[in-house]
């Protein structure tokens, strides 16, 4: 009977509503859980006005229907219903592949969320939970709301999305972003605010970042915004996943204000040699205030095909150090930074010299397409105007390896030099993995035969993901065969794999599978960088060896370390001579004495080593892990 009078109500709530834009009230006075009346109304649609005599609203996730405006009065605030929202795609309010939707607030309203929940058991870790999720929707609006403590973004934009304005809303305190846009064309935010986002990456206070290359930032215009005091970025733009066969970027950001968080502006291309999407981004009549690393990191912008520029913009407060501007080549290989416009940028307070830092530079020559200039107020003591133009380019951002080409990436060879033992050997503790990409691990097995190998997990919580980590072994056209998924602990797990043939078997881990260390194995280890250099650290001391082989012919390698921690690095032939000795910090291109054989490379930390990327040009593209005598 209960139920029967619950839904009488609502019948009768939707009458009303049918007739005209009366408000929704609460059913039985104000419910623990109205998901059923706001969902039969929005199902419904038409104008559906939350009053304030039912407020707060408590909810379940809701979805709105084609033709719909949903109306806050001021005040009304939706709130997340406890211990609902499991599912890691829940959302408070779905737009999914509808049309013409208006969500509106007046003074005070609110859509609330609970994100300090959505951190601990029985939840699932996720990003997704957002305060609002429009996808693959045409023609919404949403204005006049505070969406706060979401477990995922204030408002997140995705699938082919066409017409999006966000008015007049005050996105605070989310736990991945104040705002994403995935793709969406024809988009206006304006007079918002971003602010105190905290949580999981990039904790932005907006994000433009397409997750595909069909996706788009196409005539996205931000205007009149503040954002305010966020983790991370407080606008970023990684258009890494696009390419030239994208469609061309087009986002414009005026009167804006940025205050706080790490960086003020970030734009990122992609870390490749070529194949970068075109377009621009334009700011007008923006400042920039007080970050707390660095102003403006420009990454992987490469060529005049995508273009940064700034008109009539001021930069306050500047970190102390090099961090007005980080130029960033993502690849030895890629172009050089370019394509950057600075308007007359006024740089106000004190600055540093120098006041830049060029981030892993590339072997491109020069860039072609740089202007404008930055006024300082005072840069090392002294007001001045530095010239952005091509020489100054040519100058400040010189390439590496004295811009030639670089050696090609050797295929991994067919009978490579690794021992095979007579039993379990203990391997050097060389911490490996730290990069979002797989890592992958090579063991050359000369027979058929067992391939056995004990790995650790460093800071694992169980099994994460669940057997994600895959075994499996390569024919001479690299073909994979055989494959076995696994799942690898924090503890100490032998594995065993049989190969059926001679040939390498080769063991990955996933996208984000954490740092490992390999601790015995029958067959000798090899990591494999022919798709780019990896992060390898010593377990507990400052010191760690590698073992390479050196085929004839010119070789490089690449020792990238901590720019704040330089390190020792020698190379040492295969009769046992130091062949190469060099300090180095930052991204350093070293080439190796003509030998062939096993060779070795070391490196030492001044007081730690936390890290350092290695990476092989021209020679044998395995990093071998020694064996402890």
């Amino acid at each position: 009977m209960k139920q029967l009078a619950l839904w009488c109500a609502v019948i009768a709530n939707i009458g009303a509503l049918r007739a005209g834009t009366v408000p929704l009230r609460p059913v039985n006075g104000n419910p623990e859980d109205a998901t059923a009346v706001v969902q039969a109304a929005l199902d419904a649609g038409g104008d559906i006005v939350l009053s304030r005599e039912g407020s707060p609203w408590t909810v379940g996730p809701l979805f709105v229907r084609s033709n719909t405006h949903l109306v806050l009065e001021p005040g009304v605030e939706l709130v997340a219903k406890s211990n609902a929202f499991q599912d890691v795609w829940d959302r408070l309010v779905s737009v999914v592949q509808v049309e013409n939707v208006t969500i509106s607030g007046g003074a005070g309203s609110v859509f609330r969320m609970r994100r300090e929940d959505y951190v601990k058991a029985p939840y699932a870790a996720s990003e997704h939970r957002h305060a609002i999720g429009v996808y693959d929707s045409t023609n919404v609006v949403v204005e006049g709301l505070a969406l706060v403590d979401s477990g995922g973004d204030g408002l997140c934009a995705s699938g082919r999305t066409k017409g999006l304005t966000v008015r007049d809303c005050d996105s605070n305190r989310n736990h991945r972003q104040g705002i994403s846009i995935c793709t969406a064309e024809d988009v206006l935010i304006e007079r918002c605010r971003l602010r105190n986002t905290r949580g999981t990456a990039p904790q932005a206070g907006i994000d433009f970042e397409p997750n595909d290359v069909v996706d788009c930032i196409a005539n996205c215009v931000m205007r009149d915004c503040d954002i305010e005091n966020n983790y991370g970025q407080a606008i970023e733009v990684n258009l890494t996943r696009l390419r030239g066969r994208s469609r061309p970027v087009s986002l414009t950001i005026e009167n804006c204000r940025t205050v706080g968080g790490a960086t003020s502006f970030r734009v990122r291309c992609g870390a490749r040699a070529s194949d970068f999407v075109k377009g621009f981004v334009r700011f007008r009549n923006c400042s920039f205030k007080a970050p707390r690393d660095r102003v403006f990191w420009l990454g992987d912008c490469p060529g005049a095909d995508f273009t940064v520029s700034f008109d009539a913009c001021t930069v306050a407060d500047v970190p102390k150090g090099p961090n007005l501007v980080w130029f960033e080549s993502g690849v030895l290989d890629q172009p050089p930074p370019d394509g950057f416009d600075f308007g007359r940028m006024t740089v106000k307070g004190s600055v540093d010299e120098p006041w830049f830092f060029y981030r892993n530079p590339g072997v491109a020559p020069a860039a072609t397409h740089f202007a404008g200039e930055f006024v300082f107020e005072s840069l090392g003591g002294c007001p001045r105007t530095v010239t952005m133009d091509n020489a100054w380019a040519a100058a400040n951002l010189p390439p590496v390896n004295g811009g030639k080409p670089l050696p090609a990436r050797l295929s991994l060879p067919k009978k490579p030099t690794a021992h095979e033992f007579d039993g379990d050997r203990a391997l050097a503790p060389i911490v490996f993995g730290g990069r979002a990409l797989g890592i992958p691990v090579l063991f050359y097995v000369p027979q058929p035969g067992d391939v056995r190998f004990t790995v650790r997990r460093i800071g694992a919580k169980g099994a994460l993901p669940k057997k994600s980590y895959a075994l499996y072994w390569l024919d001479a056209d690299g073909r994979r065969h055989g494959v076995k998924k696994i799942a690898v602990t924090g503890d100490s797990q032998e594995i065993v794999y049989r190969m059926p043939r001679r040939g390498y078997c080769l063991f990955e881990t996933p996208w984000r599978g954490g740092r490992f260390v390999l601790e015995k194995a029958n067959v000798e280890p090899a990591f494999d960088v022919r798709k780019g250099a990896l992060s390898f650290a010593p377990e507990k001391d400052r010191t760690m060896e590698l073992g390479f082989d050196r085929t004839s012919g010119e070789a490089l390698l690449l020792v990238d370390t901590p720019q704040a921690n330089p390190c020792a690095v020698e190379v040492v032939d295969a009769a046992g001579r130091s062949v190469l000795s060099q300090t180095v910090s930052g991204r350093t291109l070293l080439s190796l004495p003509e030998g062939t054989g096993r060779w070795r490379v070391r490196v030492t930390g001044k007081k730690s080593l936390p890290s350092a990327q290695l990476d092989l040009y021209g020679t044998t593209p395995l990093f071998y892990v020694p064996f402890l005598r």
